[in-house]
């Protein structure tokens, strides 16, 4: 094998390395949102007024929401995405529905292939 071709696979093996890295940290900073599940029971109609404007935002999705009871106490069913920076005092049950664990063994196993292919070629120049 050339040397042009070794230094050519190890170039490739350290863009790999970095497209690995940037898999592992790209849905960190790309999602910033957090997804609330749960039932509210809200006293009075200012505190209904005071749900409907937070979750009425633009930056809020609502994925679900039911009003099972329109008088109070007043009973909601909700699943809404907020982002990070939307205080939302509701807070009955947080989750994180992204797929991080593939995400980061994807990333891993970029950046070990990365390693092997600049190994290898430094190995064979060297030999």
């Amino acid at each position: 094998m050339s040397l042009k071709l070794r230094a050519f696979i190890a170039f490739m093996g350290l863009l790999v390395m970095v497209c690995g890295v940037g898999i592992v940290l790209a849905p960190f900073y790309a999602t910033a949102e957090y997804i609330y599940d749960g039932k509210v029971v809200l006293r009075s109609e200012a505190e209904y007024v005071e749900f409907k404007e937070i979750v009425g935002r633009p930056d809020v999705d609502i994925v679900k929401m039911m009003v099972l009871s329109s008088e109070p106490p007043i009973v909601i069913v909700y699943r809404v995405i907020v982002p990070e920076d939307v205080y939302f005092p509701y807070e009955e049950e947080k989750k994180e529905e992204r797929p991080y664990l593939l995400v980061l063994f994807l990333g891993a196993a970029a950046f070990a292939a990365g390693i092997y292919l600049v190994v290898g070629c430094v190995r064979n120049t060297l030999d």
